[in-house]
């Protein structure tokens, strides 16, 4: 089962600027100082060669459960990427789930959403998935090509 850690994020930063490895910071609620990520591997090629940036302007859940969440992060890179699409309600949740109830189908539309993935060594397979954070992608300084890398 993987940690779906997207509710209790507060802000994050991600790193694929050395080809080869990522590294980053998240900020969780409840923990004092940020997870610290040291991964092999490359983003997707919206992300391969960037940093980015992302803060949940909503409400961070603290959860118990947390506190066996390793503050270092070491392993594999799943699937990084700023560009998943998703079907995103145009009502709140409550509302929407209730409209489904009802038969009725609600109000919504297409949007990105970063996915985050990645298999740490000592909590397995980690997943952030959000369409509500406020994202920010610096310039590439290299690019994925069919061939490999190449400088920007």
């Amino acid at each position: 089962m993987a940690w779906r850690i997207h509710e209790n994020v507060i802000r994050g930063e991600i790193d694929n600027r050395e080809y080869g490895v990522v590294r980053g910071k998240i900020w969780i609620a409840g923990i004092p100082k940020p997870v610290e990520l040291s991964l092999e591997g490359n983003a997707q090629p919206d992300l391969a060669g960037c940093v980015l940036k992302f803060v949940n302007h909503g409400p961070a859940v603290v959860e118990e459960r947390m506190e066996s969440f390793s503050r270092t992060q070491r392993g594999a890179v799943g699937d990084l990427t700023a560009s998943r699409k998703v079907r995103v309600f145009d009502v709140p949740l409550e509302e929407a789930l209730e409209m489904i109830r009802r038969g009725e189908k609600p109000p919504e539309h297409r949007a990105n959403s970063i996915y985050l993935e990645w298999y740490s060594e000592t909590n397995g397979r980690v997943v952030i998935e959000s369409a509500d954070f406020e994202l920010t992608i610096s310039t590439k300084v290299w690019k994925l090509t069919d061939n490999g890398v190449e400088p920007v």
